[in-house]
């Protein structure tokens, strides 16, 4: 069909609706018909954002679903161009929201090459699989990470922040995708509250801390890699479920095997608002790892640089270190001096002691002389006594 055709039936979708689209087709038009460039009335009007005439397409007949030779769709259209509204439409009338180019590439990995943020959560909630590989072996994550450091040092900040939030999101789904799948396979109640903790932790559910808590899981309790159910995830991303872990009273400053804080665990994953989140809760952000690691420089050494910039932000200034350092040590010489006055006062109670303890003694040593005094004086008395009795018995 001449692309002139096509064209004409996007503008009735556009201006007419489906009476008009009707119309068409009861002369003869076919609404899957493609133009020379292998384009239908559906891809043009993804294309150009004119959700209206998606709409009324598909309520006249058109497939959501139709693929071009090479397996696109207008949905890959849609979030190629960050049309989301029109990307809205075609879900809603039945597009795949898996389907897959001759490439590998599916809507997902689309919309994450492409920066488009709102399309990325909406596919996402409609079951698009963030695991899923293109032809080159790269995730939609992984495309979004790249994207990313390829705007860095082009004057174009908020390109930069969508793509890493991109980046967050979908490593989040990933994580957390795996994470309920190794959930479903054993049965729950195979599990102690503790193992459900660390599970549920990683994973996307907040309703149940509360319960795992009352069956006498432990909040700040470590698995065997070392790490808590904060921990755990922060490392994943699981803001939901980390901001319930601190209002039900966890440690942030907990450390691991290697020292590092749920903190470290921000940085080193790359989520700068969940990083801002635990500082303002009262985590450290100068707290070192064993090897002298902040989280910044955690942060700094994944390559998650946004990050960094949000951790260097809550980092003290060095005025404000030393203005620490000298509190710290006015605070120790207080301290100090309170240690020698109790010092002081302990030694004035025992030689107070000492000295009544020997007042004591000479009084009792007194007694004790006065008393032999007075026995040695009658024991003489009564030796005397025989000597004058004698020479009247003789007599």
């Amino acid at each position: 069909m001449e692309e002139s055709i096509i064209e004409t039936i996007l503008e009735t979708a556009r201006l007419q609706g489906v009476p008009g689209i009707t119309s068409l087709i009861r002369k003869g038009a076919h609404l899957d018909a493609r133009d020379e460039n292998g384009l239908s009335a559906l891809d043009l009007a993804a294309k150009a954002g004119h959700f209206d005439a998606i709409r009324a397409l598909i309520e006249a007949g058109a497939d959501p679903a139709a693929a071009d030779p090479d397996g696109g769709t207008a949905l890959h259209l849609a979030c190629v161009e960050g049309n989301e509204s029109c990307a809205r439409e075609l879900l809603a009338g039945g597009a795949k929201v898996s389907a897959r180019k001759s490439d590998g590439w599916e809507p997902l990995h689309s919309a994450a090459a492409n920066g488009n943020k709102g399309i990325v959560s909406l596919l996402l909630a409609a079951g698009a699989n963030p695991a899923a590989r293109t032809g080159d072996g790269e995730t939609a994550y992984a495309l979004a990470k790249k994207m990313g450091e390829n705007q860095k040092g082009k004057s174009r900040p908020a390109q930069e922040i969508a793509y890493a939030e991109i980046a967050e999101a979908l490593e989040r789904a990933e994580r957390s995708q795996k994470i309920q799948e190794d959930e479903r396979k054993p049965s729950k109640t195979q599990k102690s509250s503790q193992e459900w903790l660390f599970l549920v932790a990683a994973g996307e559910n907040v309703r149940e801390l509360d319960e795992l808590l009352s069956n006498g899981a432990r909040i700040n309790e470590k698995n065997p890699e070392g790490l808590t159910a904060l921990m755990l995830a922060t490392k994943v991303g699981n803001s939901d479920f980390a901001r319930a872990l601190i209002a039900a009273g966890a440690n942030l400053h907990e450390q691991d095997r290697h020292g590092w804080t749920a903190l470290h665990h921000a940085g080193a994953s790359g989520y700068p608002i969940l990083a801002g989140e635990l500082i303002r809760a009262g985590a450290n952000p100068v707290a070192k790892g064993y090897q002298g690691e902040t989280p910044t420089e955690v942060a700094m050494e994944h390559g998650n640089d946004r990050t960094a910039m949000v951790l260097k932000k809550f980092e003290p200034s060095r005025e404000e270190l030393l203005e620490k350092l000298l509190q710290e040590q006015r605070e120790e010489a207080r301290n100090q001096r309170k240690a020698m006055d109790e010092l002081l006062e302990t030694n004035r109670l025992l030689l107070k002691t000492l000295q009544e303890q020997g007042q004591m003694l000479s009084i009792a040593l007194g007694l004790d002389s006065s008393k032999k005094a007075a026995e040695s004086s009658g024991n003489e008395e009564a030796a005397d006594a025989p000597r004058s009795r004698s020479p009247k018995a003789r007599r």
